[in-house]
């Protein structure tokens, strides 16, 4: 099979714009997050690496997540954030969660929180974050949630009821 991307001075470009964007919102986002959290982003380095695929795999275990090599790159940091709060998630709430629901609706309010970086990273994110349509009701309710008290725990609760 041939590489969609064999000249690597495209990819080098792309690193470079990728590294500039994302730059310019880093350490807002991180400070956002624990502000919204209560809690700091709890791992020092994760690696991102390029790829074609439509969907965005990631593990949280090794620290490492796929970056969209052809969204437009004002939207990647947006997909970076995405895939972040992903890990907080696990780092900070899942274990809480699973006290009270399945591995399946534990994932279900992760995906689901991923609202936030639309309501509360708008200033600094460009807010393209629709979610999966099967998380649509959740992401609705606790949307309504957040824009009454702005709460990231309350958020959490609503979300174990809800679910």
């Amino acid at each position: 099979i041939a590489p969609i991307y064999d000249d690597k001075q495209i990819i080098a470009n792309r690193l470079k714009d990728l590294a500039a964007v994302w730059s310019l919102v880093s350490d807002k986002f991180f400070v956002r997050l624990q502000e919204i959290t209560g809690k700091p982003f709890p791992i020092q380095q994760v690696t991102g690496y390029f790829t074609t695929a439509p969907r965005l795999s990631y593990n949280f275990t090794e620290q490492w997540f796929f970056v969209p090599f052809r969204t437009p790159i004002l939207l990647v940091p947006t997909k970076i954030a995405h895939e972040l709060l992903h890990f907080h998630y696990y780092a900070y709430d899942e274990k809480d969660v699973l006290a009270h629901v399945t591995k399946e609706q534990s994932e279900n309010i992760k995906e689901a929180l991923t609202f936030l970086l639309n309501e509360a990273f708008s200033d600094i994110l460009v807010p393209c974050d629709k979610g999966y349509d099967k998380h649509q009701k959740l992401r609705t309710h606790l949307q309504t949630v957040w824009q009454k008290n702005k709460s990231y725990d309350e958020l959490i609760n609503e979300a174990i009821k809800f679910i």
